[in-house]
């Protein structure tokens, strides 16, 4: 991811960095590392939503919580430059500043956050934008992975590159 946010840095595009699915803040901490845009934190950070059927039998509603107060003790070094943003995709979609996204990291593992990541980021990624969706192609995540082949079948002016580790790169082009 590092050398994603990189390239994303020397194309000079303006806007905003935003990650979606925050856990830890490790993801957080690289793209911070490596860019001097703004980055908006979305999670809920009391674990996941519960799992529709789509997204099979791995996950459970509440999984990978963490707090908050922990997460802004990781990234303190970059308090002037974070914005943090608490509750359940789709419901704080709305909360969610009328901006320019440059980069975006999408890590929810679910289908409809997923999903409903990928099409607000539809209308906000500038041209020559990029997305990482770190959940495409694993066997954990097949909500993840019909979310992000459903945006793509949807979204003509996304190139969509899957990784051979996992996990999948967006580019947004002029059209």
């Amino acid at each position: 991811m590092a050398q994603v946010v990189a390239h994303t840095e020397r194309l000079n595009l303006e806007g905003l960095n935003i990650e979606f699915g925050v856990f830890n803040g490790y993801g957080s901490k690289l793209i911070l590392e490596n860019s001097t845009r703004d980055l908006l934190l979305v999670d809920t950070f009391n674990g996941m939503s519960s799992p529709l059927p789509i997204d099979g039998e791995y996950w459970s509603k509440g999984d990978m919580a963490r707090e908050l107060a922990e997460v802004q003790e990781r990234l303190s070094s970059w308090s002037g430059r974070t914005k943090y943003f608490v509750g359940e995709i789709p419901d704080i979609l709305s909360q969610l500043p009328e901006t320019s996204i440059v980069f975006a990291h999408v890590d929810v593992d679910l289908y409809t956050p997923t999903y409903q990541s990928l099409k607000w980021l539809s209308k906000k990624l500038v041209n020559g934008g990029m997305i990482i969706c770190d959940d495409y192609g694993f066997e954990t995540c097949p909500g993840a992975t019909k979310a992000c082949e459903q945006f793509i079948s949807e979204n003509l002016n996304y190139s969509f590159l899957p990784l051979p580790v996992g996990g999948a790169l967006f580019f947004k082009n002029e059209r």
